[in-house]
Order: C-alpha cells, then structure tokens, then sequence
C-alpha cells in the first residue's frame, strides 16, 4: 500500500513539472518582450532621436537638442557622431566647457573627426593656448587637407605663436628682432637668399615640422576663399 501510494506521489511530481514545461513554452512572446533589444533596434532608435536633435538645433532650440540627443548617446553610447552633434548643441547653447568634453569623447572615439578637431582648435585658439589649438586644427588639417578653413586656422595660429615668439625676442634680443622685421615686409615670408630667420627651426606643437617648413607648404597651399557657414 505504501509502496503504491509512492508510486502516486512520484507520477503527480512528474505531471506538474511536465505541466510546468507547457506553461513556460506556452508564452514565447512573453519571454521574446523581455529580452534586451537587439544593437540594431537601439541604433534605429537613436538615428531617430538624433535627427529630432539636429532638426531641433536648427531651430536654435538647443537644449532640447541636447536633450534629445543625451538620450541617444545613452543607447548607443559609443557613436562618435553622436557626441560631435551633442557638442555643437551645447557650444551653440553657451555651454562651452561640456561641449569641449563631447567633442573630445568624439576623437576618443572617432580619431578620425577630422570636424571635432578643428572645434577643439577652436576653442583653444579662443582660450589663448595656440600650442594645443595648432596641435588640433593640424590633424584636421591632416584628416581632411581640402578644407581650406582649417587650413587657414592652422596658419592664423602659427603666425599668432611666431609673433609671440618676435616679441619674445624684441625684448631679449632688439638688434636681431629689428633685422628680423626687415625681413618679414607686410608679414610676408622672408625674402630670397636672406640669412636664416630665428624662428626657421622653431617646431611647431603637433605638427612634426618646423616653423621655416610651414611657411613653405603654406606658400604652395590653395586655401579655400568662400567658407561654409557652418560645418556639419
């Protein structure tokens, strides 16, 4: 009798476990909702709210912009486009400090941004620091040699740091600063078989060359005359 009344017990086991199976199988939808979705549904989604965020920007509605596109970054959190857009919505809002951290994530990311480079560059040409904003307007200029407004920045700085340099050198030293000048009429490069200026073997930051080596490019470089409104 007892040994029967197992038996019982070990077949109503059986049956609820196999009952059970049917319950969880039953629901595939159920299980399919509560998984994460796919990287291409979270991209899809954040395509579209980054494109509500530039739409926005373009309405001069920048914090919203940035709010929009906040929440795109936060599906797709490593998208170099992305935090460059984010950037130019919280530059154009005043918020320069956390728009220089978007675009540098953007070329920790993408070192590639040639565009984040050249707003990096531009906002330490507008703190002061001509070093870094040559260091970063010359990888623009690098990723992308036919934009002849980064080009044009990168020589805007060098000539900003030589003419530190020239007055640098007026105080230490007013003879050579004077024979200098003579060399330079109108800013020009200095004229044919002239003597090597003090600046020729100066390097410039993040370039890899040499003052006197940069006036040379610069001479044969074709800068664009009409410049975008606005880079993208």
């Amino acid at each position: 009798m007892i040994k029967k009344h197992r038996e019982i017990l070990m077949l109503c086991s059986i049956l609820v476990v196999f009952m059970t199976g049917l319950a969880v199988c039953s629901h595939p939808a159920g299980a399919a909702k509560d998984a994460p979705e796919s990287y291409e549904q979270r991209f899809a989604e954040a395509e579209g709210l980054m494109k509500r965020g530039v739409a926005l920007g373009r309405e001069k509605k920048y914090a919203e912009s940035a709010a929009e596109l906040r929440k795109a970054i936060e599906l797709i959190p490593d998208n170099g486009p992305l935090w460059y857009n984010l950037g130019m919505s919280l530059y154009n809002g005043g918020e320069t400090a956390v728009a220089r951290r978007a675009w540098q994530k953007t070329v920790e990311l993408r070192p590639d941004y040639a565009d984040a480079w050249y707003m990096l560059g531009m906002l330490d040409a507008k703190e002061g620091r001509s070093a870094e904003a040559i260091a970063a307007y010359a990888k623009s200029s690098e990723l992308k040699p036919q934009d002849g407004e980064a080009q044009a920045a990168l020589v805007r700085e060098c000539l900003k740091l030589a003419r530190r340099k020239y007055e640098q050198l007026q105080q230490s030293d007013p003879a050579r600063a004077k024979k200098l000048a003579g060399e330079f009429p109108g800013n020009a490069s200095p004229a044919l078989g002239s003597g090597k200026h003090p600046l020729a073997d100066t390097e410039i930051p993040g370039t890899g060359k040499t003052f006197d080596e940069l006036l040379e490019i610069f001479k044969h470089t074709p800068f664009q005359r009409t410049q975008p409104k606005s880079r993208h």
